[in-house]
């Protein structure tokens, strides 16, 4: 499903504070894949997850999905590219704080141009699947860092995208919902759901089919859970 080729990121380039974070990273995902992205702080894994999901784009190399040279396409497509086909869970949770949690999970369902109806529908089975359904009208302030968390993950799955992206969904949260966040992301994969997921917590590395862990930019260790 993913094929990375010889990944390089650099910051700052051409300049004498030129820093190369990923260092010629290249492997595959295949399709239903949960891939757990680990290493200490400052390895790289959230600059490789951003090329992955399209948050950013590599110095060299190439980010291929299925037969699409995504890392090549313009800025408008990626956009497009990345609502329609993935899903993002990020550990500040990325919710509007002036919308409902209903009104988070349908705004992705309402810019790919889904009828508000449907849209709705949609977002309260999600956030009803997750245990949201009698906080549908909570502003994000109403609602537990844990709580938040399960409504970003509802609005991530309810357009139903090819890959699931989790940076660190875990980090903000006490043991008891993070252990919850995590079963979470167990039924998805469970229920077919390609996914890559950043976590540093030792209890969580084997949560996941596969294990890739980076140091300093490379890959030293690429195993099967």
């Amino acid at each position: 499903m993913i094929k990375v080729q010889n990944i390089i990121k650099k910051f700052g380039v051409g300049t004498e504070t030129e820093i190369e974070v990923l260092k010629g990273i290249s492997f595959d995902i295949r399709a239903g894949e949960y891939v757990i992205l680990s290493g200490k702080s400052g390895a790289g894994k959230s600059t490789l997850l951003y090329q992955l999901s399209l948050l950013d784009t590599p110095t060299e190399g190439s980010v291929n999905i299925g037969q699409v040279e995504v890392s090549n396409l313009s800025e408008a497509k990626r956009s497009r590219y990345r609502l329609e086909k993935f899903g993002f869970i990020f550990q500040s949770y990325a919710l509007n704080k002036d919308l409902t949690a209903l009104e988070n999970v349908a705004l992705p369902l309402l810019s790919m141009g889904m009828a508000r109806k449907d849209a709705y529908e949609k977002s309260k089975a999600s956030l009803d699947e997750l245990g949201m359904g009698d906080r549908v009208e909570n502003y994000p302030e109403q609602l537990s860092g844990g709580e938040q968390q399960r409504v970003s993950i509802a609005r991530a799955i309810a357009k139903e995208p090819h890959i699931l992206f989790a940076d660190e969904p875990t980090a903000s949260l006490d043991l008891a919902n993070s252990d919850q966040v995590m079963d979470i992301l167990d039924r998805l994969h469970a229920a077919g759901m390609t996914i890559v997921a950043i976590t540093h917590e030792e209890q969580y590395k084997d949560r996941g089919t596969r294990l890739i862990e980076l140091s300093d930019g490379k890959i030293i260790r690429d195993t099967d859970a």
